[in-house]
């Protein structure tokens, strides 16, 4: 989403001009005491509410919030509190997809005209295929019209709640010549498709089309029976109507301070709308860990979760797998793990930021959500980055889950 990348900016022009406040002011290591250090660089983000859960092992062994779900009703937030996590959605919509390649039912290279009911293609290549791993990898040359289309389909402005419009709807209208979103210009680039990346929420919604097409059921209701019960994962769900709300932290913007949002969605929900939590969304984490295997059986075999994070673009982006992004994150804070596979997905709308990994060799990772974006400061940015360090920190740490939840 848009508010990431602005946050993205932030990171990089403060990390240029205030390295010696990150290694000296900012130190990982302090306080010693977690729940303080954490309490602490939550302020200096400005974040209401916060839950951190480190996966190790293949279980969560620690996980705990912090601060408030809401700045109007002081309810704390807890491990179990759920949030709006925005792109951290993209990893599941992966999975799903991956699923139902794995049963034969979807080839990633064939053209997803085959399984679809309408037609989609660029009108700049109108005979070049589109793949649903072009989509997987953001370079089916789908583009996100946000001035024109999307920002004016958040139900922010209506009060909040799920989106009136249908998600196939939506999706027709947008890449059919004709519909109520169609705009041959502003939805898609003039490059074909497989040749360029552009980060494209539009493409993972289409794949939850793709998803109903195949599976003859609704994308929330596959994901439900295929990948969240599976896993224990009972509170977490794709739509507001569904989800208890004295459980759900309030998205809050940054303004002067920050100011309380409705729950709010958008008819494109499978690029960014899902509700969960730590505890929960970690259970993903430690089955993709673990190869797959969770208590109810398997939700992916191991080598398909090998292939997704597998760099998919060596030549055109080599940090890019299937659902994840930025295959070699570690490098950028640790530069002795340079090589080492550390896949990461990160996750930024209105009132809210999400963060994941996974370190695959050492089956460690971590789910991190806020209920704000942060504050656009340096003080905020480098309070950020120690909090992403020593995450990684306590996970190589032998005590790594002695707290207790």
């Amino acid at each position: 989403m848009r508010t990431l990348q602005l946050i993205l900016l932030s990171i990089a022009i403060a990390l240029a001009s205030a390295n010696v406040l990150l290694e000296r002011v900012m130190d990982p290591h302090q306080p010693a005491d977690l729940t303080v250090f954490f309490e602490r660089r939550m302020t200096q983000c400005g974040f209401p509410g916060l839950a951190v859960a480190l996966i190790k092992d293949g279980e969560v062994v620690w996980a705990k919030g912090f601060g408030v779900m809401d700045i109007e009703a002081n309810e704390p937030v807890t491990a179990d509190t759920l949030f709006h996590v925005a792109s951290v959605s993209k990893p599941v919509v992966a999975t799903a997809v991956m699923q139902l390649a794995e049963q034969g039912l979807l080839s990633l290279d064939d053209d997803v005209d085959e399984c679809l009911p309408f037609d989609v293609a660029n009108p700049n290549h109108p005979d070049a295929p589109i793949t649903a791993r072009m989509l997987l990898t953001h370079t089916s040359s789908l583009r996100d019209d946000w001035n024109g289309c999307l920002a004016g389909l958040y139900t922010c402005s209506a009060g909040g709640g799920d989106s009136p419009v249908g998600l196939e709807e939506f999706v027709r209208g947008y890449l059919e010549p004709g519909g109520d979103w169609y705009d041959a210009d502003a939805n898609f680039l003039e490059t074909a498709p497989g040749t360029t990346y552009e980060y494209c929420n539009l493409g993972y919604t289409l794949l939850g089309v793709l998803v109903e097409y195949i599976s003859g059921q609704s994308f929330d209701a596959y994901c439900q029976d295929r990948i969240f019960d599976p896993l224990g994962m009972t509170e977490t769900k794709w739509f507001i109507s569904q989800v208890d709300l004295q459980k759900l932290a309030s998205p809050h913007e940054q303004a002067d301070g920050p100011r309380k949002l409705p729950h709010f969605s958008y008819p494109f929900y499978p690029s960014g709308s899902l509700r969960t939590s730590v505890v929960e969304y970690g259970q993903f984490i430690a089955a993709l860990l673990n190869g797959g295997v969770c208590a109810a059986g398997r939700i992916l075999e191991e080598e398909t979760i090998q292939e997704m994070w597998t760099p998919q673009l060596p030549e055109l982006k080599p940090t890019l797998g299937i659902g994840w992004e930025h295959l070699h994150a570690l490098s950028k804070h640790f530069p002795e793990r340079a090589e080492e596979l550390a896949p990461i997905h990160t996750g930024g709308n209105l009132g809210t930021f999400a963060y994941t990994f996974v370190v695959p060799e050492e089956g460690i990772g971590a789910v991190f959500l806020a209920n704000s974006p942060p504050k656009t400061t340096a003080t905020s940015t480098l309070s950020l980055i120690a909090m992403f360090k020593r995450i990684v920190i306590e996970l190589d740490s032998g005590d790594a889950g002695t707290a207790a939840r």
